[in-house]
């Protein structure tokens, strides 16, 4: 297995190298009783994900960093998360879904490009860091380009 740092060309996750199956539903420790997170804010984005069942065989088993090239600009309306769209050269990513349920965060996007369509739905839980650093933690999958899969974790930093 090999290492691959990725330049995101996009502000959440950059072009498609990353993907997964997303028909078992993705589950991250959290509490949905807690006091409703405030994630609102700047996001920036990092995280590592591992490619599958890829043709051609040979980007299996890449381990893919991201880290995201500029915040994105997140609202919350009570327990739902939007943003506008953000279209960077020939890329758009759209939030198709976001939610905040306790510490509790999910959100879906997709993003579409020349090389294809790729969704993905995140899962984690919000954590107020001492010194108060806002983020949220959690785990990754989706589906595309082609056949590729992945699934990894990944932290937003919120300012």
């Amino acid at each position: 297995m090999h290492t691959t740092p990725t330049t995101l060309m996009w502000p959440l996750l950059g072009l498609a190298l990353l993907a997964c199956d997303i028909d078992e539903p993705l589950t991250f420790p959290c509490d949905e009783t807690a006091t409703l997170a405030q994630v609102a804010g700047a996001w920036t984005l990092t995280g590592t994900a591992e490619r599958n069942d890829c043709d051609p065989d040979e980007l299996n088993g890449a381990n893919i960093k991201l880290n995201s090239t500029m915040p994105l600009t997140i609202t919350q309306a009570d327990t739902m998360i939007s943003m506008d769209s953000v279209t960077i050269g020939d890329s758009k990513l759209v939030l198709q879904r976001g939610s905040v349920e306790g510490d509790c965060v999910e959100f879906e996007t997709l993003e579409t490009s020349p090389d294809g369509t790729i969704s993905y739905e995140f899962v984690g839980r919000f954590v107020e860091e001492p010194g108060g650093a806002r983020v949220i933690e959690g785990v990754l999958k989706g589906d595309g380009p082609g056949s590729c899969t992945a699934d990894g974790s990944f932290e937003i930093s919120i300012d």
